[in-house]
């Protein structure tokens, strides 16, 4: 027996004999009872109306979500039913990438409403990138005059000769955190270290190495120039803007990136060989964890926990309390982090990236993925504390265009980071989102015909290439083979 509810709840019971045919959302009574954990609830829909039991805010809410969902489905004629649940990951996140193409705060809102629908709790908010830098920062106000800003973009066919811009104030960035906290979802913003900063050091040359000017990025790559780990002026910095991030997001973790940050002008930089030296430090990669560190230890005094990408651990000093986001590790250095008692966010770039066609990711691939490695001890796989899918904006540049590659597939993660494994069906869940997931229509979101979710051997194959052709320019090809 199912229900047409999206994520499956984990306990559930209804006999469809008896059904209540009003308004669900007008017959509501809210109980808090301190026995239930943190993200726990429970219905219980009768004569009366919907009781709900909870012990927070949050408790409340994805009640309220699954009510909604409910409403909708049975247009008034819900099954008498009890639902008892609770999330099987306390991690359920979903990652918008505002540096490539730039989203309005409206438009965020849209994606926040139909991610609270999922029961997400967790906004990862990529701010910092090359191609620019998107969160004001009153100390350094150069880092969005400038910054912010680049000529033109040349990410593949989404060529525009036109300069390119935008970021979010302090109050945005305000506002978007208080419209998370009333749908009881936090907001992690990523400040990028020490790759990914082009922007950054457009705006502040001396950041560098070199201390050569860098442009905002046009194209995707990977790029040399990066924070220099050597310079006591770059930590200085970093710690100022850390302390102005903290005093607008409020929740308990900043992202500090991590990824793909190359060597090579750590290896030219007398600042960074003297710190090797200085350290004691073995490799650029030691030096990469000891930056991290510093960064960390910063943010503990503020009362924040860091989360860095998988690439950080190949320096083998990493601090065991920086949790681990993996999204494409190497000799199983994620597994090893749990093992040792480290906290890891599984987003694995073959199944939970929704930035690439449906042809390479289908539904169901993202849907049948299991993020909890079957080599872990059983006692440490509660170390792989959730979940969360990327959306990575170098080939999206509109808003409809990026909620159509989010859904259906955000809704396939969301089932896996609150539905225990046991009750997961592929199946059933494609049955029931077919239902649900003409709510987002509703909040001015778009996604494929239920057709496309999984497309056969041939149409796969033509997403592929046509995306394949479509990501690559003289730019991005001479880039990558730097």
């Amino acid at each position: 027996m199912s229900i047409n509810l999206v994520p499956m709840p984990n306990e559930f019971h209804t006999d469809y004999k008896l059904f209540f045919r009003r308004n669900i959302l007008e017959s509501i009574t809210v109980e808090y009872d301190s026995e239930y954990s943190a993200e726990e609830y429970s219905i219980v829909i009768d004569a009366k109306g919907a009781t709900v039991k909870c012990s927070t805010k949050a408790g409340e809410n994805y009640a309220h979500q699954t009510l909604r969902q409910l409403e909708f489905g049975y247009s008034g004629n819900i099954p008498y039913l009890t639902i008892h649940d609770k999330p099987a990951f306390s991690h359920r996140g979903f990652l918008i990438d505002c540096c490539r193409h730039f989203f309005t705060v409206e438009e965020l809102k849209k994606m926040i409403d139909a991610a609270a629908l999922f029961k997400f709790n967790k906004f990862h908010w990529h701010l910092t990138e090359d191609q620019g830098w998107r969160m004001e920062i009153k100390k350094y106000p150069l880092l969005t005059e400038k910054g912010s800003q680049r000529p033109y973009s040349n990410f593949g066919r989404y060529y525009d000769s036109k300069p390119y811009g935008g970021f979010y104030t302090q109050e945005e960035m305000k506002d978007i955190v208080e419209y998370c906290r009333k749908k009881s979802i936090d907001v992690i913003p990523e400040i990028e270290i020490p790759g990914h900063s082009s922007a950054c050091l457009h705006a502040y040359p001396h950041l560098s190495c070199t201390g050569k000017e860098v442009p905002v990025r046009t194209h995707a790559g990977i790029f040399k120039d990066i924070l220099c780990a050597g310079k006591e002026e770059v930590y200085e910095f970093l710690f100022n803007v850390i302390d102005e991030m903290t005093a607008i997001f409020p929740g308990e973790y900043i992202h500090i990136g991590g990824d793909e940050a190359p060597k090579d002008r750590w290896k030219e930089c007398p600042h960074c060989n003297e710190k090797m030296r200085e350290l004691g430090l073995e490799n650029y990669e030691q030096l990469q964890g000891y930056m991290l560190n510093r960064i960390f230890d910063h943010l503990q005094k503020k009362g924040k926990k860091a989360i860095t990408w998988n690439e950080s651990l190949r320096g083998g000093n990493l601090d065991k309390g920086i949790i681990v986001q993996n999204w494409m590790e190497k000799n199983d250095e994620c597994t090893i982090r749990a093992s040792q008692g480290g906290k890891v966010i599984v987003s694995d770039f073959f199944h939970y990236y929704v930035n690439y066609p449906l042809g390479m990711t289908p539904l169901k691939k993202t849907y049948m993925y299991e993020p909890v490695p079957s080599k872990l001890h059983e006692n440490m796989k509660k170390n792989i504390i959730g979940v969360e899918t990327p959306v990575w904006t170098e080939f999206i540049d509109n808003f409809d265009d990026m909620s159509k590659m989010c859904f259906p597939r955000m809704a396939a993660v969301a089932e896996t980071g609150w539905t225990n494994r046991d009750k997961k069906d592929y199946v059933d869940f494609k049955l029931r989102l077919t239902y649900v997931i003409r709510m987002i229509e509703k909040m001015g979101l778009k996604y494929p015909d239920v057709s496309k979710w999984d497309p056969g051997f041939f149409q796969s194959a033509k997403q592929v290439i046509k995306f394949a052709y479509n990501m690559y320019n003289k730019e991005t090809v001479k880039a990558l083979r730097k």
